[in-house]
């Protein structure tokens, strides 16, 4: 697994997360809908919105097979999609040198 490396512009990132004062926020209908919405339309098991904060992946909705609010930035996948300012698609998480072994990948999500 490759854990994403930090964006140069980091900190302008989190105080803009900070001022979006979204963190740790109730549940919201709208999202909600957007996250199941999604599974429909891709066929998938779960979705989510996340959130990166400094050390932790956030999600904000999480449909699906969810067991939890939060996940380490570490292993995120949405870590590496900070990086493009393109859409960022993974065909294929198992054949991918980056998520080959994550724990979401070989593991339950």
């Amino acid at each position: 697994m490759l854990q994403a490396p930090i964006p140069q512009d980091e900190n302008i990132r989190l105080q803009a997360v900070k001022d979006l004062n979204i963190l740790d926020s109730q549940a919201e209908k709208c999202f909600d809908e957007i996250t199941k919405d999604a599974i429909e339309f891709f066929k998938v098991p779960l979705s989510t919105i996340s959130v990166i904060d400094k050390d932790r992946e956030w999600y904000k909705s999480c449909n699906g097979m969810c067991s939890t609010k939060e996940g380490s930035r570490d292993i995120s996948f949405c870590g590496h999609a900070l990086l493009s300012s393109d859409i960022f698609i993974i065909e294929d998480t198992t054949k991918d040198p980056r998520f080959a072994d994550n724990p979401y990948v070989v593991g339950p999500p």
